[in-house]
């Protein structure tokens, strides 16, 4: 969660269309079992889904308007892939529900729904923070969708390492009952706040939770949060089993990454970590970027390899 490039986000257009160094971002939306799901589009080649994290959006993740640089996410993978990235529900501008069906498994649905709506058989997927769970999940549950699935700011909890007191689950049901009381998202700022800063107040972290939470739905949020916990219960002898090409991209000072141990032992698994980095900033790190670009690219050059054989 980019807390500090939120601010940045309430300045951004309303565009239906932007353009960034010559790539055109187009926006549009479809439906997902009822639900609204809207989605952006840029570049052209093989396709590569972005999935943003909890709180967050497409704008704060993946795409800045601000930036005329080339450099996000968005306009910089755009050179060599056609990119799709998504509002989960609950966020952005689609449609926010607060029935809890629509959550927890169903988010990686939603992704396969997208992919199937325009026509993709395999792609790239990348997740940050619950992006990464939901990018996670789709690895072990639709490997034949995906040609590589890179992580960052954690990995969803296997089956073995779940249990209804694992800090990273008391984390998440805490947070969800801190929507339900309307102190915001209390526990996840306290938890992932950077180690070498002083912890703020209770008055600074309600002017932080105002800031985050500012036009959104907190109700859809706290379903969605408390639904988190269905994707931290993965298949460990499915994901041991994995064949696809996984990156863990993690910051020195992200407490996620004592999770990601288990992804970290596939065979086909590369893990990253930035000095530095925590949590909420990893994704404004040039190096986090890099190490995606460079990922995908030698994911690229293995499958070209294998299908000149």
């Amino acid at each position: 969660m980019q807390f500090s490039k939120f601010l940045f986000s309430l300045m951004l257009s309303l565009l239906l269309m932007v353009s960034v160094m010559g790539q055109s971002i187009q926006s549009d939306e479809f439906l997902s079992e009822g639900a609204k799901i809207h989605y952006v589009t840029a570049g052209s080649g093989t396709p590569l889904i972005l999935i943003h994290g909890f709180s967050d959006n497409i704008s704060i993740c993946y795409q800045d308007t601000l930036d005329r640089e080339g450099t996000t996410f968005i306009s910089k993978l755009a050179k060599r892939y056609k990119v799709i990235a998504l509002d989960v529900k609950g966020h952005g501008k689609s449609d926010k529900p607060i029935e809890a069906h629509y959550y927890g498994k169903e988010l990686q649905e939603d992704v396969i729904r997208l992919m199937d709506h325009l026509g993709i058989e395999k792609a790239h997927v990348m997740g940050y923070s619950m992006g990464a769970f939901i990018t996670g999940n789709l690895l072990i549950d639709y490997p034949e969708r995906l040609i590589s699935a890179t992580l960052i700011g954690g990995a969803p909890l296997t089956q073995s390492q779940y249990s209804p007191d694992h800090e990273l689950i008391s984390l998440i049901n805490a947070t969800s009952e801190a929507l339900e009381k309307g102190e915001g998202i209390t526990p996840l700022l306290q938890w992932f706040w950077p180690g070498h800063q002083a912890e703020p107040s209770l008055e600074e972290l309600g002017q932080i939770n105002k800031k985050i939470l500012t036009e959104q739905d907190t109700e859809a949020l706290k379903v969605c949060m408390a639904s988190l916990t269905a994707l931290c219960q993965v298949d460990e002898e499915k994901l041991m089993q994995s064949d696809i090409p996984v990156t863990l991209i993690n910051g020195t000072d992200d407490p996620l990454r004592h999770d990601i141990v288990r992804f970290q032992r596939l065979k086909r698994s590369n893990s990253v970590l930035i000095d530095g980095a925590n949590h909420m900033d990893i994704l404004m790190y040039a190096e986090c970027l890099e190490a995606v670009d460079k990922s995908l690219s030698l994911v690229d050059m293995q499958v070209g390899r294998a299908i000149s054989k």
